[in-house]
């Protein structure tokens, strides 16, 4: 009986273990997942107004203008600076998620018999 109760000892340190490895598993998705995201979308963001506006301050021009020239080096200041802000919000995000408890639902199926 004493092995019994050893052995039940091993499987439920096991399980918790398991649960425990599942939690930072979740964490660690969750993190990955939202630094994705927001770094998509200010990259995105970064794009649109390039594509937009790149030619008037010239971007991909051969012989920029001397006003494009300045515009450009105000846009590189610019840029520069709204991927430190975004990057530094991607950290705060990132160390937020560090206070919660994380619980991976995974994707759920729900198969329906079809009636003929």
């Amino acid at each position: 009986m004493d092995n019994h109760f050893m052995n039940q000892k091993i499987v439920d340190e096991r399980k918790k273990q398991n649960l425990q490895n599942k939690a930072i598993y979740a964490k660690n998705k969750l993190k990955i997942e939202v630094e994705k995201r927001l770094k998509t979308t200010m990259i995105g963001a970064l794009a649109s107004f390039e594509e937009g506006f790149g030619e008037a301050i010239g971007l991909n021009s051969d012989n920029p203008t001397e006003k494009q020239e300045r515009l450009c080096d105000v846009w590189e200041d610019v840029r520069k600076e709204i991927l430190d802000r975004g990057n530094r919000q991607i950290k705060i995000a990132l160390e937020e998620i560090d206070c919660y408890d994380v619980q991976y639902g995974g994707f759920k199926y729900k198969f329906l018999r079809r009636e003929e």
